[in-house]
């Protein structure tokens, strides 16, 4: 609320794309907050979109700061809070609660109707917009969901549909690469820890994973992947 120059409070988003519960987050949610806060001088608040029942739990745990009185916990859309939306009309009208219900409810038995909604919308969006959207589900689903959300993109035809499948394909080869890296490693013996596999992983910087493949060839310890 207030005026462009004097807001009264802001939210800053943080949605859950690792998919799993991150260690890290519990300690880096606060310097989000914390930075914001400084740098636009206003209240500040965390929403967490959690894309499934796992992360759903985690993320609204209570986080203790260490400092007396400051218990961090962030505000967490999931399944329970969000609508289930499969009609196309109502996700035209909001379209931005229609995207949130695709990744929230993605263990939904009527998943394949969640998903349909959301497609035939973004037919009638900005391309550029809904294109972001399509990708932002993607990378936000996994396993049945992300594969029923993909062959409902393959049979729609936008005019976005052939940058979306290029970055489909360049997402699959940096999943490649990374797993490139992780098979090296173990193939050599090296041990890596669940936190070194998940940080591979997760890492979508092409030239940063073309480093970690041909440092994994020579490294006698894994530490030094990173230096």
């Amino acid at each position: 609320m207030g005026n462009r120059d004097h807001p009264v409070s802001s939210t800053l988003g943080n949605e859950s794309n690792a998919r799993s519960p991150d260690a890290e987050k519990l300690y880096s949610w606060l310097e989000y907050i914390a930075n914001f806060r400084a740098r636009e001088k206003c209240p500040a608040c965390l929403v967490v979109i959690c894309p499934n029942t796992e992360v759903a739990r985690w993320a609204q745990q209570e986080i203790y700061t260490g400092h007396p009185g400051l218990i961090l916990k962030v505000l967490a859309i999931h399944r329970g809070n969000t609508p289930v939306i499969t009609d196309v009309g109502q996700a035209r009208s909001n379209i931005v609660l229609a995207a949130i219900s695709a990744v929230t409810q993605s263990e939904h038995p009527r998943f394949k109707e969640i998903a349909a909604a959301v497609q035939e919308a973004m037919k009638h969006i900005d391309e550029s917009l809904a294109y972001r959207y399509a990708r932002y589900i993607n990378l936000s689903l996994e396993g049945d969901a992300q594969a029923e959300w993909n062959r409902g993109m393959q049979t729609m035809k936008y005019p976005y549909q052939g940058e979306y499948s290029e970055s489909l394909l360049a997402e699959g080869r940096v999943e490649g690469e990374a797993r490139s890296v992780l098979k090296i490693l173990d193939v050599r013996g090296l041990a890596v820890s669940e936190e070194v596999r998940k940080r591979i992983m997760d890492c979508r910087e092409q030239s940063l994973l073309d480093v970690w493949l041909q440092r994994a060839i020579k490294v006698q310890s894994v530490e030094e992947l990173f230096d």
